[in-house]
């Protein structure tokens, strides 16, 4: 029973994000509007200064584009994904086949972004990188095998071990005995 609720669930979220406002409907709005627009229909709308112009061309905007079945530099959002993941993917439609907006809207978007992201993000020092929390030690750890993109995070108390999942797939565990975590074991996971 747990499963066809959390499947349910599941499918309405995917299927929310996917009913975006306006589909197909060229507007008269301006490519910040739109991205407020569509943007904030599975996530807070991200301002242009978060990520570099580079970041935002190459990496972002194609995937963005893609989950608004918008084609974008030949980017292929199956690249990485196995078969099964892959045939997940398309049967939530993820990725329409069909756009959701105008080609014209999209443009806008995509100007928007070009236009307003920086070139290149600010430099910070290590003081500026991380704010006290209060109530926790903030602990610096190296992780040379985990992705930045951290996708899973779990602390086993009984064995003091801390799990680290990233989005290429890997599972890497990490020793909590001693004052520095140390690195365990690293596994390949069918997903991120």
């Amino acid at each position: 029973m747990k499963k066809i609720v959390l499947f349910i669930i599941v499918v309405l979220i995917f299927s929310y994000c996917q009913n975006t406002p306006s589909q197909q409907a060229n507007t008269n709005k301006t490519g910040k509007e739109l991205a407020q627009l569509y943007c904030s229909n599975c996530h807070m709308y991200a301002e242009p200064a978060l990520l570099d112009k580079a970041t935002w061309m190459k990496e972002l905007l194609p995937n963005m584009g893609a989950r608004l079945g918008m084609k974008m530099n030949n980017y292929n959002p199956y690249a990485k994904a196995s078969p099964f993941d892959k045939m997940m993917i398309e049967v939530e439609n993820i990725y329409p086949t069909t756009p959701l907006l105008s080609q014209e809207d999209w443009a806008k978007i995509v100007a928007f972004y070009q236009a307003e992201a920086p070139d290149s993000l600010p430099k910070l020092n290590d003081n500026q990188a991380v704010l006290p929390l209060k109530g926790f030690d903030i602990k610096t750890i190296n992780t040379p095998n985990v992705s930045p993109l951290v996708t899973f995070t779990k602390i086993n108390s009984l064995e003091k071990l801390l799990y680290i999942g990233s989005l290429d797939g890997k599972l890497s565990t990490f020793s909590t005995n001693n004052k520095n975590l140390t690195l365990q074991n690293t596994y390949n996971v069918s997903s991120p």
